[in-house]
């Protein structure tokens, strides 16, 4: 369509004489071909989506277009949500007290939308509603930046507009943030983090079987040890964990683990009344995260949460 004109921008230009320029450039034959293009394009992106990708957007109720499927495939395939990717190059959440373009309501959900120490991730898993509330500042924080950018394109506006790779950066991030805000309605978190200049997610989800019987899964990437997948089951004062550790990850002190095992074990006696503590752990070429399928099913109790916190406090730091 631009081609119609080039020597003058389309917001200079007269509606009629623009359209007359239009019509004369408009090549029939070259339409049919780039919507074709653009058709065989998008039907071989989803067919070539890979099984688990399909699996999670029906898991959150999302529908599998190729604009979710790309969001959900690069957000499993890099570990990073595209909104902390953003942050750590100075951009959107962490970043909107330094920007001049944020109200007072939306600089308070970006920086409460942005984990960025141990400290602030403790306080998150202290309980389901501050869960939900960091998903609730998270979509409002991605929702005004993608207004922002749209705004910004209007010609009546002060601002510059975005390049289309930062409108498109905004687009993955608002659908990314829906995907996992979705799934954290089951039961079953994406927490995002950065830490020592990278962004990373920990996988946390919840069975709750009664007030004092349940499971815990979780899975993280540590510095000391690597990708770690740890399922926890608790039964009254009772509770074992079960972790997987890379093996194709080389440790200079494989046995360094065992401290914080010890660390964890005295953590969970001494601040959740835990009576017996098993942990076994065993190390795999491919760590899997142990999904459970009815975790929507009931609300996890209060103390789950806590022990979530625990765990992740031990592992977060190492």
């Amino acid at each position: 369509m631009k081609e119609s004109d080039i020597n003058t921008p389309i917001e200079d230009q007269h509606v009629e004489h623009f359209a007359e320029n239009l019509l004369d450039n408009y090549d029939e034959k070259l339409e049919k071909e780039l919507d074709s293009s653009y058709i065989q394009d998008v039907t071989q992106k989803a067919a070539d989506a890979d099984a688990e990708v399909t699996r999670e957007l029906r898991r959150a109720g999302i529908n599998e277009n190729i604009g979710n499927i790309n969001a959900v495939n690069e957000l499993l395939a890099t570990g990073e949500l595209m909104a902390y990717t953003r942050a750590l190059k100075g951009k959107g959440i962490g970043n909107a007290d330094k920007s001049g373009h944020n109200h007072a309501d939306k600089n308070n959900s970006s920086k409460a939308a942005y984990i960025d120490s141990s400290e602030k991730l403790s306080d998150v898993l202290s309980g389901r509603e501050k869960l939900e509330t960091l998903y609730t500042n998270l979509e409002e924080a991605a929702g005004d930046e993608l207004e922002e950018a749209i705004e910004s394109s209007l010609t009546d506006t002060d601002e510059t507009p975005v390049d289309y790779d930062t409108f498109e950066e905004l687009r993955i991030s608002n659908r990314q943030i829906r995907y996992i805000s979705n799934l954290a309605r089951k039961n079953d978190y994406r927490i995002p983090y950065v830490k020592n200049g990278k962004a990373g997610l920990i996988n946390l989800t919840f069975l709750s079987d009664s007030s004092d019987k349940g499971k815990i899964s979780i899975k993280m990437d540590t510095e000391a040890y690597g990708e770690l997948s740890m399922e926890a089951k608790i039964t009254g004062k009772d509770i074992s964990l079960f972790v997987k550790q890379n093996s194709n990850t080389v440790h200079p002190d494989d046995r360094s683990i065992y401290k914080s095992f010890e660390e964890l074990e005295n953590v969970l006696k001494l601040q959740h009344g835990m009576n017996s503590v098993r942990i076994n752990t065993v190390r795999v070429p491919d760590v899997n995260y142990v999904t459970y399928e009815n975790s929507g099913a009931s609300v996890p109790a209060d103390e789950l949460y806590r022990i979530a916190q625990s765990v992740t406090g031990v592992f977060f730091g190492k």
